[in-house]
């Protein structure tokens, strides 16, 4: 029996979380052993499948490298087959990191470390590349 109450209340929306715009997911391929350049489909390094919702968007943002022995490994990045400008003649040593130029990708685009060149018999090297998914 409570007078001049509202027919209808808002909803308490004080526990509920602004929505995320955007986020960063780090990617990591990791070469266990020796290091080499591939001879066809072997020491081939896998490649990473993008998946994008199709109102959102992804950037390659930055890339992180390192072995844990030898002198070096070269390596660059392609997407879908081709060298990706600015992400060629990365050469992983100590660890490393770079932001070498926003790379926009694309649902179903194909991100692939290509190994061109070792130094002092590399090992163990790991391969992190920085992406930024919004919309």
């Amino acid at each position: 029996d409570v007078e001049e109450k509202p027919s209808t209340f808002p909803p308490d929306l004080s526990g509920i979380p602004e929505p995320i715009s955007n986020v960063a997911v780090t990617q990591t391929w990791v070469v266990p052993g020796d290091v080499a350049v591939p001879s066809g489909d072997t020491n081939t390094i896998p490649p990473m499948l993008v998946g994008i919702l199709a109102t959102k968007n992804a950037t390659i943002k930055g890339i992180r490298y390192s072995i844990g022995a030898g002198t070096s490994a070269t390596f660059k990045l392609q997407k879908n087959g081709v060298d990706i400008t600015g992400y060629t003649e990365l050469i992983a040593s100590t660890a490393n990191q770079k932001y070498l130029g926003d790379v926009t990708l694309a649902d179903g685009d194909k991100i692939q470390p290509v190994v061109t060149a070792v130094s002092g018999s590399p090992k163990n090297m790991s391969i992190s590349l920085i992406m930024e998914y919004g919309g």
